[in-house]
């Protein structure tokens, strides 16, 4: 799914984080982020190896989701919905 679009309750969205560097090389930081969500209720995010970066949506409803590397912090917005 893109960006910003919709999960449908029971599925689930991989998340990814990439760090820009002063010399513009770009790197994959999945996997040594650290991955949290303000209401698990709604989607639950995975820290476990193998996993990273994994939401899970389990109810309706709104969720951010935050990335930390090091002292940097990126969020969105995840929105589950009822299956149609």
């Amino acid at each position: 799914a893109e960006r910003g679009q919709p999960v449908v309750k029971g599925a689930t969205r991989q998340f990814a984080a990439e760090g820009t560097y002063s010399d513009n090389s770009k790197q994959d930081l999945t996997a040594t982020t650290t991955w949290a969500s303000s209401m698990k209720s709604v989607a639950d995010i995975s820290n476990a190896a193998g996993s990273r970066g994994l939401a899970t949506a389990a109810a309706v409803g709104t969720t951010e989701i935050s990335a930390t590397t090091d002292t940097i912090v990126g969020k969105v917005t995840m929105t589950v919905t009822a299956a149609p």
